[in-house]
């Protein structure tokens, strides 16, 4: 087997929200969680590492696992996904990161504004220092910045304010929707999706506004928004999933997954080499069990599929672009919405 390009690693489970879409904060174990020596068994090949949780920076070994891991994956792009919460941690962590990693990029959660984001993450007050957290980290020089929005029921109506409140702070935006997880975010929690016709409507809406952005990055963005429409009004995949090929999630105790939805155990990095745990039995035993898999629509498990596939996506984005300008650009999937 080809080594993976693409791994989330959750770097602790302890979190200090109460998000309604996750349930991390609820579970509580008595194992002991990886020190920043064990990641050094990671393997070499990774390009894009996802740092999460929990939440990453209330591990006070952030930076030295972040250090352990550039210097394991030295051609990777780290990105931390943080809900933005310890501004005074950020601070004093950010010029550490930095001296690590220059590119190091963060994404601040914002799932709303004020009251809404406030309730959706079960913090009072939460909106306001998610807010103040990215100024902070902005002027300590993190250029990678940007804003995380989790759409739901309680918040679709509400995209184009988050998208255009990172328009406003000068920082990227990207967007995904609620997941059922049994291993990460919880059961059930599919049951929080928006309504069809909504979603629709402003999903299309941010959609045609990425697509005449003069900044390709932000086409490529679009496409996979389109995408995302397509998996929530279709349950079909735009591409192929890759989990256990090109991509894994490892938790906070080192246990490698296929992926953060799926419950499909490979083995203990702590106590399994990369190589006899890549290229186990079991580990081709749930490649099996994956092939045709539609259970999410994720960039973790989207990103090396559409670098793999860059021609036709790229195809894809041209013809789309130019249809976006046009004010002809539509969703040829699944068009009645009010269906199954």
């Amino acid at each position: 087997m080809i080594d993976p390009y693409n791994a989330v690693l959750a770097v602790t489970q302890n979190c200090n929200s109460h998000c309604i879409m996750c349930d991390v904060w609820k579970r509580k174990r008595e194992e002991k969680e990886m020190i920043p020596s064990d990641y050094s068994a990671l393997p070499s090949s990774l390009r894009d590492i996802n740092i999460s949780g929990g939440e990453p920076f209330l591990k006070d070994e952030l930076p030295e696992v972040i250090e352990v891991v550039k210097r394991t994956c030295p051609k990777a792009r780290i990105l931390i996904s943080t809900n933005g919460l310890l501004m005074e941690k950020m601070r004093r962590s950010a010029p550490l990161l930095l001296r690590i990693d220059r590119e190091v990029a963060i994404r601040v959660s914002i799932d709303g504004i004020g009251k809404t984001h406030d309730r959706i993450r079960g913090i009072p007050g939460s909106f306001n220092k998610a807010v103040e957290g990215i100024r902070i980290l902005k002027d300590a020089g993190i250029r990678d910045l940007g804003i995380a929005m989790t759409v739901m029921e309680g918040n679709v109506s509400e995209i184009e304010k988050v998208y255009n409140l990172a328009e406003d702070r000068g920082v990227e935006f990207s967007i995904s929707i609620v997941s059922d997880s049994s291993s990460l975010f919880g059961d059930r929690k599919k049951l929080l999706r928006p309504k069809k016709p909504e979603l629709f409507l402003n999903l299309m809406y941010l959609i045609n506004r990425e697509y005449r952005n003069i900044n390709p990055k932000r086409w490529f963005r679009a496409w996979f928004e389109k995408g995302l429409l397509r998996y929530a009004l279709t349950r079909k995949r735009p591409l192929p999933c890759d989990a256990v090929e090109g991509f894994f999630y490892m938790d906070s105790f080192g246990e490698i997954y296929c992926c953060p939805v799926l419950p499909y155990s490979l083995g203990n990095l702590r106590r399994i080499s990369w190589n006899a745990l890549w290229n186990s039995d079991e580990s081709r035993r749930v490649r099996g069990l994956l092939k045709g898999c539609n259970r999410c629509w994720m960039i973790c498990t989207a990103r090396s599929q559409t670098r793999s596939n860059l021609l036709k996506v790229g195809t894809e984005v041209l013809l789309d672009k130019f249809k976006a300008h046009l004010n002809i650009l539509k969703f040829n999937h699944h068009e009645d919405i009010n269906g199954e």
